[in-house]
């Protein structure tokens, strides 16, 4: 029978290192642009050519009202300048004529000026319907909707053969919601200690919970320097690419920004035990083959380790597997003293 050597334990080196200073929030996804599809004019929806999850891009045709009146608005229109044109070019052969008249002293000066205003008059009708006929042709163009940029469909609030009014109120007059996620940012809140330390243009790392497999890179965009009075908080935007879509409006994320980089005791996570019941930590030190019970002061970082501000060396050998067997004291047999 082979005598008991202690318990089987793995340890890690506690180890120096530069690691980054990092402050970490929650935030909400939210796209880059997302706008309400409202119609600029009044009218039958005749067709409706996306649905909700299609993707489109800047320009595409979205949805058509009915044309047929602001066909006819066009024709009058045009008729009107016609005559307008047509009664502008009279008045001012009447007002030339008028004009070499007066200068001969044929006609009097009021008549030379009533010519004259009525010439203006024609001139003040003919850009009257010059811009009417402009109008007209803009109220037939924007009974064609088109998108004002790629993105998304992600609401359909009207149906074809539904009248919808220009100047309605945001959702009443929506027929479609777009979303653009190319780009999405996540916004949370800091605490105000941070104000100061967190700066536009710092990089990012970005987590939600439905891709726990991946970490997307981003930047600070927006620090707002106003802090809430209620929260003592102050509000954070960082702005992360998402090419193929993958990051969604409205995710749950969670954010972490690299203020800078400075030196650390650091230690596996696995090392750092929580005491039952109280908030204390611990880890368990191999030394001279026994296992020796440490409190620490750690500070928990997002990643695989664990800043230790109080109760480690540099170089002491950490338990990482095998503390559930151990309270302090114990012999142990160190399986793997890898760092």
């Amino acid at each position: 029978k082979e005598p008991f050597r202690g318990v089987n334990v793995e340890v890690r080196e506690v180890r120096r290192e530069s690691i980054p200073d990092v402050v970490t929030f929650v935030a909400n996804l939210e796209p880059r642009q997302r706008t309400a599809i409202i119609p600029k004019v009044s009218g039958l929806i005749e067709k409706i050519y996306v649905r909700e999850g299609d993707y489109v891009r800047k320009g595409d045709l979205l949805v058509k009202l009915e044309q047929k009146d602001y066909l006819v608005a066009l024709q009058k229109a045009e008729a009107a300048l016609e005559e307008a044109e047509a009664n502008l070019e009279q008045a001012s052969r009447d007002w030339r004529r008028f004009s070499e008249l007066f200068k001969r002293r044929v006609i009097s000066k009021q008549e030379y000026e009533e010519s004259e205003t009525r010439r203006k008059l024609a001139l003040a009708r003919f850009k009257s319907a010059q811009a009417a006929l402009q109008d007209a042709k803009n109220h037939l163009e924007e009974t064609v909707i088109r998108a004002p940029f790629a993105g998304f469909v992600t609401g359909k609030f009207k149906d074809e053969g539904e009248r919808v009014r220009a100047g309605m109120p945001g959702q009443e007059a929506a027929i479609l919601e777009l979303e653009d996620i190319s780009v999405v940012r996540a916004t949370g809140h800091l605490p105000e200690l941070e104000m100061g330390k967190v700066k536009v243009g710092m990089e990012a790392e970005v987590r939600v919970d439905a891709i726990p497999e991946r970490t997307f890179k981003g930047r600070v965009v927006i620090v707002n320097p106003t802090i809430d009075p209620s929260t003592r908080t102050f509000m954070v935007k960082v702005e992360v690419p998402n090419r193929d879509f993958v990051l969604k409006g409205n995710m749950f994320a969670r954010v972490t920004i690299v203020k800078g980089w400075r030196e650390a005791l650091i230690v596996p996570r696995e090392a750092v035990l929580r005491e039952e019941g109280v908030w204390l930590y611990h880890c368990f030190v191999v030394k001279d083959g026994v296992a020796e019970r440490r409190v620490v002061k750690p500070r928990f970082t997002p990643f695989w380790y664990v800043e230790i501000k109080e109760g480690l060396m540099e170089g002491e050998k950490v338990v990482v597997k095998g503390q559930g067997r151990l309270h302090g004291g114990e012999r142990v047999a160190v399986k793997d003293e890898a760092s």
